[in-house]
């Protein structure tokens, strides 16, 4: 956005400003819906690892109330010894999704330039083509900043949905082993 191109003393005007200031309103406004979404998605990962887990407990609990003597006790042992393993995997892929949902929700910093108070205070009485390009510049910065911390929360949540795939995989290997306990 270069002004020396105007004569001096005509008002300064660039022709496509406000196409340009409407597409990055938006641009914004679907970073910021991106942002929301991901939330979204930390909350259901976290939501269904805590499920997970507890379906995972009970069944361990019922399965150790059923479990009594048998004749082939010494493979009986091995294969509890295999399902607390397991099951200590299986809280540790928990705790895994819990700190991956944590860091995907916690990237929340948004930049945006519509702070009323700064709004108030430098563009009032500014020339309206020329608040349009300051504001403009303002949003590109934003949508540059705001493009890497959507990266970031984006791998936060695809990390935080492959420790809910491995804790699935853990919780139903448990299972599988807990069954051949009975």
């Amino acid at each position: 956005m270069s002004v020396s191109s105007q004569p001096p003393g005509e008002p300064v005007t660039w022709p496509n400003l406000d196409e340009c200031y409407l597409l990055s309103k938006e641009a914004l406004a679907d970073q910021l819906a991106q942002s929301r979404a991901l939330d979204s998605k930390a909350t259901f990962v976290l939501a269904s690892a805590s499920i997970l887990t507890a379906a995972a407990l009970a069944l361990h609990q019922a399965v150790a109330g059923v479990a009594g003597t048998t004749a082939e006790a010494a493979l009986s042992r091995g294969l509890v010894v295999l399902a607390n393993l397991l099951a200590v995997l299986a809280v540790l892929a928990y705790l895994g999704v819990v700190y991956t949902a944590f860091r995907a929700y916690t990237l929340r910093s948004y930049d945006g330039p519509a702070d009323p108070r700064q709004l108030a205070a430098k563009y009032v009485d500014m020339d309206a083509e020329l608040a349009k390009a300051t504001l403009f510049a303002t949003m590109v910065k934003s949508y540059g900043d705001n493009s890497t911390i959507l990266d970031q929360k984006v791998a936060w949540t695809r990390n935080a949905v492959y420790a809910l795939f491995g804790e699935s995989i853990l919780v139903a290997l448990v299972t599988i082993v807990q069954l051949f306990l009975n």
